[in-house]
């Protein structure tokens, strides 16, 4: 987990002005939530110009949305710590980096294979600038404006899932090319980088303290990527038989679910045999960090199923079979997200 940079003393952050860099590194992570679901809007588009039908290989396609939240999720786990070995600045931009090859990927992509490695890379760069700049902020903030920097962070982060489907479907009824929805992030993504190299030029990179959890981080990621796609196979209606009856999930996905629980149980039993433990699980003993997790936990399953699951449905599965009612409920959508935008 990433810790307080003993580099960073009071001279030499004078020289850093926090606020411009809580705002670069926002500009950063923004982009990169957006890309969480804006592909949602254009997957239609992508599916057509691929040469993919709607109404049978949905569930192919689907995994350059669930490819970029498991990417995304699972860098945001260890990333922090390696922040803290290799330094803010080195990891941070190694990140931006990543994310913007991950979209040039993307948008030259001449298949779907290719598209979701190209998602991939750029959840894997995307994820881990959040708990880099978490790191960072922290760092430069002194300690009662902190929580408030964090929180920042954490809002923007959000904002950008909430608003990626609305931004991509701006965009695609403007100019109806989905490849520039991922050319777009790269003079954004330089300019950022630009910017930021600049603002963070004083920070110093600090001594290495401690070793990097290679097992945690391994049992970890593999947990994660095991329970999706078990959970991605278990909501599969499954090929049809001789008489069209769908055969239900595949029957690998409940053994990969109940792998995913050793690998977690694994996890935790090296956590606590670890001199340097990738997450300090003496924090779940302390009750109101415990629930604030499994709130948070709820609050994201809910979310991730409102920003993603249901604008996926309305713009492919609804739109090939009810294209009215999926127009009605886009439309709603579009509403429902400049009222909310206003009230928040």
């Amino acid at each position: 987990m990433p810790m307080k940079n003993p580099a960073l003393t009071n001279v030499e952050t004078r020289t850093v002005d926090p606020r411009l860099t809580l705002a670069l590194v926002c500009l950063a992570i923004f982009i990169g939530a957006v890309d969480l679901t804006v592909i949602s809007a254009a997957l239609p588009k992508v599916m057509i110009d691929l040469r993919l039908a709607l109404d049978t290989e949905l569930n192919r396609a689907s995994w350059a949305v669930s490819g970029y939240l498991l990417a995304y999720t699972v860098s945001i786990t260890f990333m922090g710590r390696l922040s803290d070995l290799f330094g803010r600045r080195k990891v941070y931009f190694l990140c931006l980096v990543t994310f913007l090859v991950g979209s040039a990927v993307v948008a030259a992509a001449p298949n779907l294979t290719i598209l979701i490695v190209g998602r991939v890379i750029q959840a894997l760069g995307a994820g881990a600038m959040v708990p880099v700049s978490m790191a960072l902020v922290g760092d430069l903030f002194p300690v009662g404006q902190r929580a408030a920097a964090l929180g920042v962070i954490g809002a923007v982060d959000t904002a950008g899932w909430m608003v990626g489907h609305l931004y991509g479907g701006v965009l695609m009824r403007l100019f109806d090319d989905w490849r520039l929805l991922f050319w777009l992030n790269l003079p954004i993504g330089a300019v950022a980088l630009g910017l930021t190299w600049y603002a963070l030029r004083n920070v110093p990179t600090p001594p290495r303290v401690g070793s990097f959890d290679w097992p945690g981080t391994v049992l970890l990621s593999a947990g994660l990527v095991v329970l999706n796609v078990g959970l991605a196979a278990g909501s599969e209606l499954g090929a049809p038989d001789f008489y069209g009856e769908r055969l239900g999930p595949p029957p690998y996905a409940g053994p990969l679910v109940g792998l995913a629980l050793v690998l977690f149980a694994l996890f935790v039993w090296v956590e606590r045999r670890s001199a340097d433990p990738l997450i300090g699980l003496e924090l779940f003993t302390r009750r109101d960090t415990a629930m604030a997790c499994i709130i948070n936990v709820m609050v994201g399953f809910g979310l991730a199923i409102a920003i993603t699951n249901v604008p996926l449905y309305i713009n492919t599965r609804l739109l090939l079979y009810h294209p009215t009612d999926s127009d009605i409920l886009r439309i709603a959508a579009w509403d429902a997200g400049w009222m909310l935008s206003a009230l928040t």
